[in-house]
């Protein structure tokens, strides 16, 4: 999905950053993986796999570790 399509018809600031910050974490939950080829080109986001999360599929039981020192 291309960001800027979900943003069609938009002029909301504010949905737009709450969309932008829901892709961040989503992002950093390694749900999504998120790609530009090129500065200012569109930002393109799609699932990820289960080898790209790690090689298991996430648990829901299983606590998320929402520490910064541990995200890279």
């Amino acid at each position: 999905m291309v960001l800027q399509d979900l943003l069609t018809g938009v002029r909301d600031r504010v949905v737009i950053a709450v969309t932008f910050l829901a892709m961040l974490e989503l992002m950093k939950r390694r749900e999504i993986l998120v790609t530009q080829e090129t500065p200012w080109g569109p930002i393109v986001a799609r699932a990820t796999t289960d080898a790209e999360r790690g090689g298991a599929a996430t648990s829901a039981d299983a606590p998320l570790d929402e520490r910064l020192d541990t995200y890279t």
